[in-house]
């Protein structure tokens, strides 16, 4: 069964309102589905696709692309809208010819046929459709239904997990189920829908569930999140961290009614998850995950009981294990088995297959395991550090760093060195004023002296993705173990 069949079998009220845009746009479950029929239809006479990608900045056409690819069996490559095209051909190319629905140009006509394609506009939606080119042939995907969800991994390289559309249904009912969503819970969505957290918790999920969302888009402000959680009666925000950075500095937007709000992507800081809860009145969760699996934990934000790296325990259906790797005493690498797993990674070369020790999926998470099955991320293996032999866990050096009063974000990462192989260097975001030598001196006094940064760099902020995790510069070095290329989704 496919994802519309899905949909279809599940809800009990079709001409209901379920999906809202901030700008006043409503469309009903059977308004959805009719968008998307019509869509497929206007695509059929171009004969059997292999792949789809989709490049918008209106999350519901992103969601009606989704259900038109289902219902032609297509897969669909979700992109950001603004995403230069050269930065996924290297991708695509490998699978041949392809379709690319996009935002109309001005000056593009609705329904014109034209050497490039189309304008399909219908139901208050539309889309221009365009041909790649080039030759037939090309690599396969392992299923027609299919989401290919882009990141640039651990390599800097373009690919993208390839999730089956029934690993993405599992896993969003399991999102379902965990947030507490049904017809009674309207949510709001400001995580962008091109990433797999966005897509599953703020279009599949409410849909599978019944829960009518709010697309607000991700270039939003607290008061807009507070406007747009007021005017739907949304009990559930699904937002990313920088969205709670501001609101812990924002007294005077009102978010009346909101009873929970998710976020996803990296961590939340303890003095922002604080003051977020304390002024606003709304539990806070995080959900740790990656594209290749899903979500993998939801836990209540608890600042004054949490320790650093606690995502908690593993929803429904996931199993937790560790795989021996050097480590802290007790740490090893996080393995999943989960029906939720992707088929792989689309590459420039086709599929390749995921990083798996039998049929478990190897995260590439160093993270201890309580005796309730609760998870610790204790840090990545890809970013462990070999100074002269001996390892040096990044995550260590930015919580010192994170603990001076004056830094609000830290970074450590390795740098080539002639004598002793890599050491750690440091990027800080301190808006206050503090000097590198300053910084140094902390680290000296709290670290061993193979840990402390050889370099610091202090700006304002960090460089950041578009779901708030800090972007790393490329090693100069490879690290010690080259660990699995994950995206995460979430962190803790």
């Amino acid at each position: 069964m496919g994802l519309c069949e899905e949909i279809a079998s599940r809800i009990a009220d079709p001409g209901r309102v379920a999906v809202r845009e901030q700008a006043g746009h409503t469309w009903s479950w059977d308004g959805l589905l009719g968008a998307a029929e019509d869509l497929a239809e206007r695509l059929r006479p171009r004969g059997a696709l292999r792949l789809a990608a989709v490049r918008t900045g209106r999350p519901v056409q992103t969601l009606v692309a989704t259900l038109a690819c289902d219902l032609l069996q297509v897969p669909l490559m979700h992109l950001d809208s603004g995403q230069p095209e050269a930065e996924y051909a290297r991708v695509t190319a490998a699978f041949g010819p392809h379709l690319l629905l996009a935002d109309p140009r001005p000056g593009d006509d609705a329904e014109a046929e034209a050497d490039s394609g189309l304008v399909w506009e219908r139901h208050g939606l539309s889309l221009a459709v365009s041909d790649s080119g080039g030759d037939g042939g090309g690599a396969a995907f392992p299923s027609p239904r299919s989401g290919i969800f882009l990141t640039s991994g651990s390599t800097g390289e373009p690919s993208g997990a390839v999730r089956s559309m029934r690993a993405q249904i599992v896993d969003s009912l399991r999102c379902a189920e965990a947030m507490g969503y049904d017809p009674t819970t309207p949510v709001v969505c400001a995580a962008p829908v091109f990433h797999l957290y966005g897509h599953t918790l703020g279009l599949l999920a409410p849909l599978l569930s019944g829960a009518p969302v709010t697309l607000c888009g991700s270039r939003v402000v607290p008061s807009q999140i507070a406007a747009a959680v007021r005017d739907s009666g949304a009990r559930v925000l699904i937002a990313l961290p920088f969205h709670y950075r501001l609101m812990a500095a924002d007294s005077t937007s009102r978010f009346d009614g909101l009873e929970r709000a998710l976020s996803a992507g990296a961590p939340i800081p303890s003095g922002a998850a604080t003051a977020v809860m304390k002024e606003h009145g709304f539990a806070l969760l995080n959900m740790y995950g990656c594209s290749e699996a899903g979500a993998i934990t939801v836990k209540p934000v608890d600042p004054e009981g949490d320790r650093p790296g606690d995502v908690g325990q593993p929803l429904p259906g996931i199993v937790a294990t560790l795989r021996e790797a050097d480590g802290e005493d007790g740490a090893g690498e996080l393995q999943l088995a989960t029906e939720t797993l992707a088929d792989g990674y689309a590459h420039a070369d086709g599929v390749r297959p995921l990083s798996l020790n039998g049929d478990l999926l190897r995260t590439g998470d160093l993270a201890k395991l309580g005796p309730d099955g609760s998870i610790r991320l204790i840090g990545r293996l890809a970013r462990m550090i070999n100074v002269g032999g001996k390892k040096v866990n990044p995550v260590e050096v930015e919580r010192v760093l994170a603990e001076h009063p004056a830094v609000t974000d830290a970074q450590v990462f390795a740098e080539a060195d002639g004598g002793r192989g890599q050491v750690p260097v440091a990027r800080v975001a301190a808006p206050g004023p503090v000097t590198a030598d300053e910084l140094i001196r902390w680290c000296q006094e709290r670290l061993m002296e193979h840990k402390i940064p050889r370099r610091i760099q202090v700006t304002a902020e960090l460089p950041r993705s578009t779901t708030g995790k800090v972007l790393a510069p490329r090693p100069a070095a490879p690290g010690p173990e080259a660990g699995p290329e994950h995206d995460k989704e979430g962190s803790a």
